[in-house]
């Protein structure tokens, strides 16, 4: 009987966030081990032998690795997988009473940036006091 790994997908991480993703596999004969047969992880996290995949990634990016499960009679079972990992916004809290409102309406507009990407985001955020 073949080994099946899944998830066939991995939730996407974040930047400076602590990820944690469990893969399993059936078929074959227990226990097994998992390990990075190609490719490379995200700087930050790890595969561990049980199959856990956690740790804290460091750096944004999509990162293309292949987990291969190996059962107690040594047959294989390999997936290909793409993680990726999201920049991680820092969240500021923005007073302001500097805006107008009129007709029951005010708006404000300011700049977000995130880690080490050199581009701001600008959001405008609409108040209706009605």
């Amino acid at each position: 009987m073949p080994i099946i790994i899944s998830p066939t997908i991995l939730s996407n991480a974040r930047v400076n966030i602590a990820y944690s993703n469990y893969i399993t596999a059936t078929g074959g004969t227990a226990p097994y081990t998992f390990t990075v047969s190609y490719g490379g992880l995200p700087a930050g996290l790890y595969l561990a032998a049980d199959g856990r995949l956690g740790g804290t990634p460091s750096q944004s990016g999509t990162y293309y690795f292949t987990v291969t499960a190996t059962d107690a009679v040594k047959s294989l079972g390999s997936r290909p997988y793409a993680l990726t990992v999201e920049e991680n916004l820092d969240i500021y809290t923005v007073s302001s009473s500097n805006f107008t409102i009129q007709n029951g309406k005010g708006c404000v507009t300011f700049r977000v940036k995130p880690d080490s990407i050199n581009r701001d985001y600008i959001a405008t955020i609409t108040v209706n006091t009605n």
